[in-house]
């Protein structure tokens, strides 16, 4: 019986010792950070094990569908099943998706190639519309979306702040009495949008406040808003060109708006305007300024 019995157990242990072996090859690749704005680059990690739990060896191919890794890369793996790389999205092309997809694939040893996936989510950056320039006025009135409480605002006159656009990027327009309730369009030349810039802008209402809208298309096609004026009043006294020319400093009051890389157009909606209004914009040099027929004078600067 004793025989038997160890018979019995030898034969057990054969059979698990022969029993084929349920673990497998494994991939991994991870993102860090896994959300990022803008430009910021990211460290892709890729972790490889063979099926019996060694280290993986050998090449892996990383790519993805936007940003530095459209081009595969074969990255070498360490002793340890490891390789890394980086990744940056393109500021102006790439931000508009809502996430970028990491893909990476490995042969390891007596197998079949496998894959892993990693996401990366991408948030479209930010941006003041206004500056701290001293002296220049917040330019989004709040009340003007709703029409609400609206009353008169007439900020002292002071001294004008000079003009700080780059000098390569200097010329804009002036517009005198655009009062046919129209809107005046440009479009970047650039075709990945214009530079980031902040425009010098004039603006004189007189003494009725008149309602001004910029916005602008942004990289991913989004609108933004740049000035928004309803309740300003810049002088007591009617336009003192008649609508010919750049009316006396001390009726302008001054903003600083600024614009975002990859902006595509921009439009200046005059269809609130009521009375005499001067307007001038500089830092254009990246939009098509095509005359704006609909008031009483326009004209490119300088």
């Amino acid at each position: 019986m004793r025989i038997r019995a160890v018979a019995v157990v030898f034969s057990f242990a054969l059979a698990w010792a022969c029993r084929p072996s349920d673990s497998t090859a494994s991939l991994s690749v991870m993102v860090s950070p896994t959300s990022v704005t803008g430009a910021q680059p990211v460290k892709v990690t890729v972790s490889a094990a063979n099926a019996d739990g060694t280290a993986g060896a050998g090449s892996v191919q990383v790519s993805s569908n936007a940003g530095t890794l459209t081009t595969p890369v074969a990255l070498t793996l360490d002793g340890s099943g490891q390789a890394t790389t980086m990744l940056t999205a393109d500021p102006v092309v790439d931000m508009c998706s809502t996430s970028v997809e990491v893909d990476a694939s490995w042969t390891p040893k007596s197998s079949d190639a496998i894959a892993a996936h990693a996401r990366l989510t991408v948030l479209t950056p930010g941006f003041d519309a206004g500056s701290s320039t001293p002296n220049a006025l917040s330019p989004i009135d709040a009340l003007c979306d709703t029409d609400a409480g609206l009353t008169t605002v007439y900020p002292d006159a002071g001294p004008l702040l000079p003009n700080d656009v780059p000098s390569d990027c200097a010329n804009g327009f002036e517009v005198n009495n655009p009062t046919g309730h129209g809107v005046y369009i440009v479009t970047a030349t650039p075709t990945t949008g214009s530079r980031p810039i902040t425009l010098d802008v004039d603006l004189a209402t007189y003494k009725v406040p008149d309602r001004v809208q910029i916005t602008g298309v942004d990289a991913c096609s989004n609108d933004y808003l740049l000035l928004s004026s309803c309740e300003l009043q810049t002088a007591n006294v009617g336009d003192p060109t008649g609508g010919a020319g750049r009316p006396p400093d001390n009726t302008i009051r001054q903003f600083r708006l600024n614009v975002p890389g990859g902006t595509k157009q921009l439009t200046f909606d005059f269809s609130g305007v009521t009375s005499p209004m001067y307007l001038q914009v500089l830092g254009l040099c990246d939009f098509d300024l095509t005359p704006y027929a609909n008031a009483s004078s326009w004209q490119a600067v300088p």
